[in-house]
């Protein structure tokens, strides 16, 4: 079986006397049939042009079990200089945007890019996307609005982040999917 853990997430910090800074990560696990890969990219950037890049992160998530999404949990940093930095992530609501509805991965037989005529306008509402029936047809790879906080600095953050997760993943307590 095919294990998937995709990570999207750009964040906005603000420090208690109001200086800002950015984080952006991406992380792609995946393993299967005696194989594994693991993909990191990412850092901090700051006002005055210094980047503090990243160079492993061990996702410490939780997800609602039905549905996968995202409930919060740790990323721990291994920076690029040796040093370790935790990130504490928590999901600000119980919304967030199934990306199968934009036409990742093909819905309803569409496919983002698809020709479907010179002006096609269509959209979605999906009322109830905790149900896993429902999850399966919009596909589980979703935006997720989270407020994050910096353990080494204190600042407050807002992000986006993307979660794909295929398979079983014991450690965040989903069985086989």
């Amino acid at each position: 079986m095919l294990n998937v853990l995709a990570i999207w997430n750009p964040v906005f910090f603000e420090r208690r006397d109001g200086s800002h800074y950015a984080f952006h990560q991406f992380y792609l696990e995946y393993g299967g049939f005696g194989v594994r890969h693991e993909r990191v990219q990412g850092g901090f950037e700051f006002a005055d042009g210094r980047r503090e890049l990243v160079s492993h992160i061990t996702p410490r998530l939780r997800f609602n079990p039905l549905n996968r999404r995202l409930l919060g949990g740790r990323f721990e940093l291994s920076m690029a200089d040796g040093t370790e930095r935790v990130l504490e992530a928590e999901a600000v609501s119980n919304t967030g945007f199934h990306l199968g509805t934009g036409l990742y991965f093909g819905f309803d037989g569409h496919h983002h890019g698809s020709w479907r005529g010179p002006l096609h306008v269509e959209g979605e509402h999906v009322a109830d996307c905790s149900d896993p029936a429902t999850v399966a047809r919009i596909h589980q790879f979703r935006d997720c609005l989270i407020r994050v906080r910096d353990t080494a600095t204190g600042a407050i953050g807002w992000g986006n982040c993307q979660t794909l997760v295929l398979g079983a993943w014991p450690e965040f307590g989903l069985p086989e999917a």
